[in-house]
């Protein structure tokens, strides 16, 4: 099966991550939220590392683990 999070994107408005491809979530000072993905590239998010997870752990494991 195939998860799937939308999230608001700081340049470019929404964007759609199939949640195993995404390799790690890094907050930085300078940039902010970053979504990096198993295939190098990475995309600036509003939503905090927090925020993130526990939607992603309420998509797949359908809790706040």
């Amino acid at each position: 099966m195939i998860h799937l999070i939308v999230l608001d994107t700081v340049e470019f408005g929404k964007v759609t991550f199939v949640i195993e491809n995404i390799s790690v979530i890094l907050y930085s000072y300078s940039s902010g939220t970053e979504v990096y993905t198993t295939d190098g590239t990475h995309t600036r998010v509003s939503e905090s590392v927090e925020e993130i997870t526990k939607r992603i752990n309420q998509i797949v494991y359908g809790t706040e683990k």
